[in-house]
């Protein structure tokens, strides 16, 4: 399932813009009452952390909150979900808190970022007006906007909107020195990202999956522009391997399960991991995995029931829009006819997917006709105590399509395999995991086989 690419972009765009965001000065100048989280006091098991993200980055979405948001001249309850984005990069601590706060070089790791103005300069507090020039189909939306940012004794850099197109916004940068050359960053960030257009209000409106979607990908994108910029990679090994990718199974991996178990229990947790090479025939393709996991309150043969109801997606994915599927000798062939137009634009993507049942805690499955020219991925469901089990979604999909018309809109998502990756990993595990929160109790057996609609005729 995909995410639509043409309303993507300047979605992804915006949150990348609002990336600082600030408080007006007739509000209270103190950042503690700012109610943005602080990573650092979760006292997450830093060494778990660190294994966790050091060859991966890594996006937390929070769980839904009600917090007093400065906007309209007054303090107004918002209920909503902070995303925060992990990274570890080589350079020193002091290195990157510099590059943060050098806000004329944003437009070098943010994109369509076209200039930042620093208009007032204090000790620990910072005005800066950023403008940004969004390319949308068919028309070109330009925005402006004023942030505040304050150092605060921690070390953190904290923000909020003051004026301009956007209604409101609230982050923090964190800074945690890992090594003499080596820094882990975490940035925390929500916007309102529907008040700066119409077209993107509408859109998100009327989708709560993509809208869940968006600030995810706005904080990945965020900081793996910034880890480009301050340390690139090397160019590394370019050779292609014709053997089929192996996919990266989070229930395999025991650092990695431990460090999901305390994590995972704060909100949904994505991680990018390290880019594939492939080659099949003379096609050539870089493969992008992005995992997304949470833990939910139901034993394991509960959860496994869930994936592979197909016949009730297109009830609980609105990008559904027909499927048929059949089960054979252990293997589920499923037909997925989805549109990705969001109800702006019809644009029809269907394809082909195979899943193999490979063990108690993994169903792998792979592409094998349609739009898509490469899709590998799998579901998994360890269980990691009684009625508790972490629900995970792996995929990697080429970003070029079959489709022209696809293709050309994937064209206007900046690092769009990113974007769409980690998109479509939050909604998948996202919709699952509210569709049994939807149906518990009353959720058929496991031994029933729940869900394999007959393939048509």
């Amino acid at each position: 399932m995909l995410v639509s690419v043409n309303i993507l972009k300047p979605v992804l765009t915006m949150l990348a813009a609002v990336a600082m965001t600030a408080a007006p000065a007739n509000a209270s100048a103190n950042p503690d009452s700012w109610h943005v989280p602080r990573i650092a006091d979760l006292n997450l098991d830093k060494v778990h952390l660190q294994a966790l993200v050091d060859q991966r980055s890594m996006v937390l979405l929070h769980e839904p909150q009600t917090i007093p948001v400065w906007q309209d001249d007054q303090w107004q309850p918002r209920t909503f979900r902070y995303a925060t984005g992990f990274y570890v990069i080589d350079r020193p601590i002091a290195d990157v808190r510099r590059a943060v706060t050098d806000y004329a070089s944003h437009p070098r790791f943010m994109p369509d970022l076209d200039r930042a103005e620093v208009k007032e300069w204090r000790a620990d507090r910072w005005l800066v007006e950023f403008h940004t020039s969004l390319k949308m189909p068919m028309m070109r939306l330009n925005i402006e906007y004023l942030v505040e940012h304050r150092l605060t004794p921690e070390g953190d850099i904290i923000y909020r909107l003051v004026d301009g197109d956007i209604d409101a916004g609230q982050g923090r940068w964190e800074f945690v020195e890992l090594g003499p050359a080596k820094t882990l960053v975490m940035y925390t960030l929500w916007a309102d990202i529907e008040s700066a257009s119409f077209v993107i209000k509408t859109v998100l409106s009327a989708n709560a999956n993509l809208k869940t979607a968006t600030s995810v990908s706005g904080a990945a994108l965020i900081m793996q522009g910034l880890a480009d910029w301050m340390a690139p990679s090397g160019d590394g090994d370019k050779s292609y391997s014709t053997r089929a990718p192996s996919i990266p199974l989070l229930s395999k991996d025991p650092a990695a399960r431990a460090a999901l178990g305390g994590l995972a229990r704060r909100g949904t947790v994505m991680l990018v991991h390290p880019e594939v090479r492939y080659q099949e025939g003379e096609d050539q393709v870089e493969l992008l995995f992005v995992s997304a996991a949470r833990i939910v309150p139901y034993s394991q043969d509960i959860v496994r029931s869930y994936p592979t109801r197909f016949g009730s997606y297109p009830d609980r994915f609105s990008e559904v829009k027909g499927i048929k599927s059949r089960k054979m000798q252990g293997r589920f062939i499923v037909d997925w006819k989805t549109d990705m137009g969001m109800g702006v634009v019809p644009v029809p993507f269907n394809y082909r997917t195979e899943y193999v049942m490979a063990s108690a805690d993994a169903m792998p499955f792979r592409r094998t006709a349609g739009d898509v020219r490469f899709l590998f991925g799998a579901w998994e469901w360890p269980e990691i105590g009684p009625g508790e089990t972490i629900l995970i979604y792996t995929g990697s999909r080429d970003a070029q399509s079959k489709s022209r018309l696809i293709s050309k809109l994937g064209s206007l998502i900046p690092n769009r395999k990113l974007a769409v990756g980690i998109s479509v990993a939050t909604i998948m595990v996202e919709g699952i995991a509210t569709w049994m929160a939807d149906e518990q109790p009353q959720v058929p057996a496991p031994s029933e086989e729940p869900g394999f609609t007959p393939a048509g005729p």
